[in-house]
């Protein structure tokens, strides 16, 4: 076309002109889209469509043992009902967008975060780092399972397996950070 930056007026929502002339690049962060595509391979096209409302059936549950573990089992009833009942969250829960997974993993990290043992530090750390996958741009929310497992760190001193808990999230997360970096590097 003739006029000035001709690509930026084809380039669709999500996308912007690549280095070479006639190509376009995704500017969504991977982590959702790789989901979908595991959906897509595990159960066929359809499933693809399953991935947001399977998050948000996540983040309620991890909200309500979250919500458990910090004050009682009404708290996590409360919370959790707040959350499935909130018009905002049930109408994320229709578009294909990050907003409910990012919301689902972050919460399922603190779960992790405030359990016990490796497996649960494990686990906290991968959803951290898909969480930051889905949504790069809140990466400083790592600080919060971090924090709290710091925390238990300096008033547990002498309890070794802390910091190994501690050590296992930061690889984890670094991770995650990495992936973004390797992704968005390569597109």
């Amino acid at each position: 076309m003739p006029w000035p930056d001709a690509e930026w007026t084809f380039a669709p929502l999500g996308y912007r002109p690549g280095v070479e002339p006639g190509t376009l690049v995704p500017v969504y962060p991977a982590g959702l889209p790789l989901v979908m595509a595991g959906a897509q391979a595990l159960g066929g096209r359809e499933a693809i469509y399953l991935v947001v409302p399977l998050f948000g059936v996540l983040a309620v549950l991890a909200t309500a043992r979250l919500a458990t573990h910090l004050a009682s089992i009404d708290a996590g009833a409360i919370a959790a009902l707040t959350l499935a009942s909130s018009p905002t969250f049930l109408f994320s829960l229709m578009w294909p967008m990050s907003d409910v997974p990012a919301s689902a993993l972050w919460v399922l990290a603190l779960v992790f975060a405030a359990g016990v043992g490796l497996p649960s530090a494990c686990a906290a750390g991968l959803a951290v780092g898909l969480a930051v996958l889905t949504r790069p741009n809140l990466v400083l929310v790592s600080l919060a399972p971090a924090g709290y497992l710091l925390w238990r760190v300096v008033s547990r001193p002498s309890r070794r397996p802390e910091w190994t808990r501690l050590l296992v999230v930061g690889v984890l997360t670094t991770a995650g950070c990495l992936g973004v970096a390797a992704i968005h590097t390569r597109l």
